[in-house]
C-alpha cells in the first residue's frame, strides 16, 4: 500500500490503473498480485519508461511478499540507477528491495548498507514513509541477529516498534513485539521475552491473523523450554502442530524436538528431528543433526553416527558461512558495488555527451584505467595495513592476558590437576611421569614470569595514579597545555613510549589524541567529556570511530578502550 500512495503523489505521472491495483494487492494477496502482473507483461514492453520501472519494482515486491523471490542483483541495480536520478520519493522503496535481494543471497554487508540507505533517504519524513522505515529496521535487526550482534539487533527492533506505534498498525506492532522477544530470548532475558510475546499475541489476535498467533505460540513454547517449564511449553506448541504452515514448520519442529529431547522423551524427539530433515532450514538442520549425532554415539550406533556427522558438518559450514559473512566480505562487496556505480555513471555521461566522449575517448580510457589501478593498489595497501594492525591487536591482547591474574589462576589450576594426577599415577611409566613433572615446572615458570609482568603493570598503573597530573584530572581540574605535555611524558615513561605508538597508528586530531590519553588513565567517559569540554555522547562516538579508522572494521567504544589499555 505504501507504493500506491507514493506513486499517486510524487512525480505527477499518471500510472495505469492496473498497476495501482496490483500494488494494492501486494501486501495482503501477493499471489494474486503476481498473477495480475504476469498478464500485463506483454503490454508493459511498449509502455513508457516510468511505467516499466514501476512494473519491474512491483514484480520484485510481489515476489518478496509471496516468498518466491529469485534474487537478481542486476535487475535491482538497474532499478536503483533509475530511481536515484528520477524519483526521490520511490528511492527508499528501491533501496529496501535492493536490501532484501542481497539479504536473500546472504550478502549481509551489502544488504545492511541498502537498508541503511533507505532509512537515510526517508530521513525525517513521516506518514506514508513510516511503514517502510519500520520494515527497514526490522530487516536490519535480522542482519545483526545472524552476526550474533544482539544489542544492535534489539536497537533496530525498538526503532521499528516506534514507527509501528506512531502508525498504530496492529499487525505491525505484533511483528515488532515478536521480534523484540526473539532478541531478548537470545540474550537470556526470558521473562522479558515472554512479556513481549504475550503483547505480540494480543495484537495478532486483534488483527485476526491466525497464522501469526500460532507462530507466536511456538516462540512462547521455546521460551518456556529455555527455563525448563516443559509442560507449559508443550501446552503452547500442541495447537501449532495441528495447524502448522510450511513457512513455520522448521521452527515449530525444532522447538518441539528440543522440548522432548530435554525431557528425555527420545522417540518423540527423534521423530521431530527427522521431520526437520524434510522441511527444516539451515539452522534447524544443523541443531537437529547435532542432536541425532550425539544420540547415535550414546547408543553406540556408529553407522548412523557417521551419516549424521557428515550432514551436521555440512550444515555447520553453511551456518558458519552466514555468520561470518559480515566483516570478511565487506571491503570486497563495497568495492564491487562502487565499481558498478561508477560504470553506470560513465554510461549515462556517454549518452549525454557522445560527441565529446568520442573525441576524448583515448584520454578517458587511459584516465579510467589509471584511476582503477591506483584505487586498487591503494585498497590493497590499506587492507594489508588493517590486517597487520588487527593481528598486532590480538598479540597485544594475548600479552596483556599473560600478565593477568586470570592467566596465573588458570596455570595454578593446571598445576593442581597435574599434582592430582601425579599422586594417583602408576610409577612404572617413568617417561610419562617425567613429562608430567616437566609440564608442571613449565607452568610454574610461566606463572613466575606472569607474576613479574603483572607486578610491573600494577607498578606502572600505581605510579600513574600517584602522579600530580592524575590527581589534578580526577579532581576535575581543567588541564592546560603544560599539563598535556606532562601527561605525555608520564605515559611515555611508564608505558614504553605509549604516545609514540599511538601517533604511529594514524593521523589523530587533538581531541581524538587526548581522549586516548585519558582512556589510558582509565577515566570515566563522563569525566573525559568534562575535561575536554564536550558531550559524553561525542566521547563515545569518537572512541568507536577511532577503532574503525585504525582497524578498518566496525567496533564499539569499549573495543577502542581495550586496545588502548593493552598498548
Amino acid at each position: 500500500m505504501v507504493l500506491v500512495i507514493l506513486m499517486m503523489g510524487c512525480t505527477g505521472h499518471q500510472y495505469p490503473q492496473a498497476l495501482l491495483l496490483a500494488d494494492s494487492l501486494a501486501d495482503k494477496q501477493p499471489d494474486s498480485c503476481l498473477r495480475l502482473l504476469i498478464t500485463m507483461e506483454g503490454e508493459m514492453s511498449k509502455a513508457p519508461v516510468a511505467d516499466q520501472m514501476y512494473y519491474r519494482l512491483l514484480r520484485v515486491k510481489a515476489a518478496d511478499k509471496s516468498n518466491t523471490m529469485e534474487p537478481d542483483t542486476t535487475e535491482m541495480l538497474q532499478l536503483l540507477n533509475y530511481y536515484e536520478d528520477h524519483d526521490e520519493d520511490l528511492l527508499p522503496t528501491a533501496y529496501y528491495y535492493a536490501g532484501r535481494t542481497y539479504f536473500e543471497i546472504q550478502e549481509m554487508p551489502q544488504a545492511l548498507e541498502y537498508f541503511q540507505n533507505a532509512v537515510d533517504a526517508i530521513g525525517e519524513k513521516k506518514g506514508k514513509f513510516l511503514e517502510l522505515k519500520s520494515l527497514c529496521n526490522s530487516q536490519m535487526s535480522y542482519v545483526f541477529l545472524f552476526q550474533y550482534l544482539y544489542e544492535e539487533s534489539k536497537r533496530c527492533c525498538i526503532e521499528a516498534l516506534a514507527c509501528a506505534e506512531v502508525l498504530n498498525d496492529t499487525l505491525c506492532l505484533a511483528y515488532c513485539y515478536r521480534d523484540l522477544a526473539l532478541m531478548d530470548a537470545e540474550m537470556d532475558n526470558i521473562n522479558t521475552a515472554i512479556e513481549y510475546l504475550e503483547k505480540a499475541y494480543q495484537y495478532s489476535d486483534l488483527a485476526k491473523d491466525k497464522s501469526l498467533c500460532l507462530s507466536i505460540k511456538s516462540y512462547l513454547a521455546d521460551c518456556f523450554r529455555r527455563i525448563r517449564e516443559y509442560d507449559i511449553a508443550l501446552q503452547h506448541i500442541y495447537p501449532v502442530l495441528e495447524n502448522i504452515s510450511l513457512l513455520d514448520s522448521s521452527a515449530v519442529y525444532s522447538n518441539i524436538a528440543h522440548i522432548y529431547e530435554e525431557k528425555g522423551v527420545e522417540d518423540s524427539a527423534y521423530y521431530y528431528f527427522h521431520k526437520i530433515e524434510e522441511v527444516g532450514g539451515v539452522y534447524a538442520k544443523e541443531k537437529a543433526y547435532k542432536s541425532l549425532l550425539l544420540a547415535s554415539i550414546n547408543h553406540k550406533d556408529f553407522s548412523k553416527a557417521s551419516y549424521y556427522y557428515k550432514h551436521y558438518m555440512e550444515y555447520a559450514d553453511s551456518v558458519k558461512h552466514i555468520t561470518q559473512t559480515g566483516e570478511v566480505v565487506r571491503a570486497n562487496s563495497l568495492y564491487n558495488f562502487q565499481k558498478k556505480e561508477r560504470e553506470n555513471y560513465q554510461l549515462k555521461e556517454a549518452n549525454h555527451r557522445r560527441l565529446i566522449i568520442i573525441l576524448l575517448l583515448s584520454a578517458v580510457i587511459i584516465a579510467v584505467m589509471l584511476t582503477l589501478f591506483l584505487f586498487r593498489q591503494h585498497t590493497r595497501r590499506r587492507q594489508a595495513i588493517m590486517a597487520e594492525r588487527y593481528k598486532n591487536l590480538q598479540l597485544l591482547k594475548e600479552q596483556d592476558y599473560r600478565r593477568s591474574s586470570a592467566y596465573i589462576q588458570e596455570n595454578l589450576q593446571k598445576i593442581q590437576n597435574l599434582e592430582e594426577r601425579l599422586k594417583t599415577f602408576n610409577y612404572d611409566n617413568k617417561y610419562l611421569q617425567k613429562e608430567l613433572e616437566r609440564e608442571k615446572e613449565r607452568l610454574i615458570s610461566s606463572n613466575q614470569i606472569a607474576q613479574l609482568g603483572k607486578e610491573e603493570k600494577d607498578r606502572a598503573q600505581q605510579s600513574v595514579k600517584d602522579s600530580d597530573i592524575y590527581r589534578k584530572l580526577t579532581a576535575k581540574g581543567i588541564p592546560n597545555t603544560e599539563d598535556w605535555k606532562n601527561l605525555e611524558f608520564l605515559l611515555n615513561y611508564e608505558y614504553d613510549n605509549f604516545c609514540e605508538k599511538l601517533k604511529s597508528l594514524c593521523k589523530l586530531s587533538e581531541i581524538k589524541y587526548r581522549i586516548s590519553l585519558l582512556i589510558k588513565l582509565e577515566l570515566e567517559p563522563a569525566l573525559m567529556a568534562e575535561l575536554l569540554n564536550t558531550s559524553r555522547a561525542n566521547v563515545s562516538t569518537i572512541r568507536s570511530r577511532l577503532y574503525t579508522e585504525v582497524f578498518g572494521k566496525k567496533g564499539s567504544a569499549k573495543d577502542w578502550d581495550d586496545f588502548i589499555k593493552s598498548l
